[in-house]
């Protein structure tokens, strides 16, 4: 699953759990998270920001594939929670 997240204060993104975390930025304070995991329900990652309690970020799923590497083309159906 790729995703966008935006938000200041981002010091990157780190594996939890099975799930494999690619990350780059692709502007100043937007970030493209690439989430590898056998089981798209237990997919897990960690955010490192400066203040924790700073605004929430936002996410956007921007792709994401099935369990046959097929493209999911409506992604209303994905939830992304950030817990603090």
């Amino acid at each position: 699953m790729r995703r966008t997240t935006c938000g200041p204060g981002v010091q990157g993104f780190s594996e939890a759990g099975q799930t494999r975390v690619f990350s780059g930025e692709f502007a100043t304070d937007v970030h493209r998270v690439v989430l590898v995991a056998a089981d798209p329900d237990q997919m897990r990652f960690q955010v490192a920001v400066d203040d924790v309690l700073a605004p929430a970020l936002t996410v956007v799923v921007v792709e994401a594939v099935d369990d046959n590497n097929a493209a999911i083309v409506d992604l209303t159906g994905i939830e992304v929670t950030l817990n603090r």
